[in-house]
Order: structure tokens, then sequence, then C-alpha cells
């Protein structure tokens, strides 16, 4: 999983495909805290709508806003948006589930303590889907 800022993404040649809303970060402070940490976020960024791309193993785009304005610490929460060459079709649900898959075991492994990846594992596994560890 590689990460990208703005600058080093053509958007002009994408179409953005809504995947994934997370409203409520502060179940789980900690994940808002590695967040901020490690994209080092500001309040700043919520008023200027920053956002951060990543792109999947399988060579997928990304595009990651970070939520504001609740009155939660920054950011409250998370939108990931697909980002599909114009002409090309959307790929497979499964593909998608697993590149988001991929990029919360790495949150996880940021967060740490008690959030494990055999904790984290067992977790998804109870969703039996193909892309995760049995």
């Amino acid at each position: 999983m590689e990460f990208l800022d703005a600058p080093d993404v053509a958007l002009e040649q994408y179409r953005r495909e809504f995947v994934l809303r997370e409203p409520r970060l502060r179940h789980y402070d900690e994940f808002g805290e590695f967040l901020r940490r490690h994209f080092r976020l500001t309040p700043e960024d919520a008023a200027s709508g920053r956002r951060v791309y990543f792109r999947s193993d399988g060579g997928r785009l990304y595009e990651i806003a970070f939520l504001g304005g609740t009155g939660d610490a920054f950011p409250s929460g998370l939108e990931f948006f697909l980002l599909v060459p114009k002409l090309e079709a959307t790929p497979e649900k499964d593909d998608i589930d697993a590149d988001l898959w991929f990029f919360l075991r790495r949150v996880v492994e940021g967060v740490g303590g008690e959030w494990t990846l055999e904790r984290f594992n067992r977790m998804v596994g109870l969703y039996g889907l193909p892309f995760t560890p049995r």
C-alpha cells in the first residue's frame, strides 16, 4: 500500500466512486489519534478539506476524506472513494473490500496496544471474507 499526496494524483483522469463512510471515530479514539499522527492532520485540514490518497497492492487508487465539524476531535470520521479511470468499469466488490481491509489492518498495526493483528484477524474472520486469514 502506497500513500500519495494530492499533487501526485491527476484527479481529472478519474471519476469518484463512493465506497465507505465511517462517521464516528470517537468510538475508539485511539484510531483518530493514530490517523492524526500518521497523516500529520491539523484542525486547519478540516477547513481546507484535505484529502489523502493511497494505491492498493492491486493498483487501485483511493481517496480518503477526513470528516470534521461535529464538535469531536478532527477527524471525527472518514469517507473512502475509489478513483476509477473515467472509461473503465468499477472493480469487483470483493477487490474493493480487500483493499479496505488491508487499509484497516495497517491502521490496527499502527494503533497497537490492545489492537493486535491476531484479535483483528479473529474479528474479521467472523465475516468469512475470502481474503481474510482463516
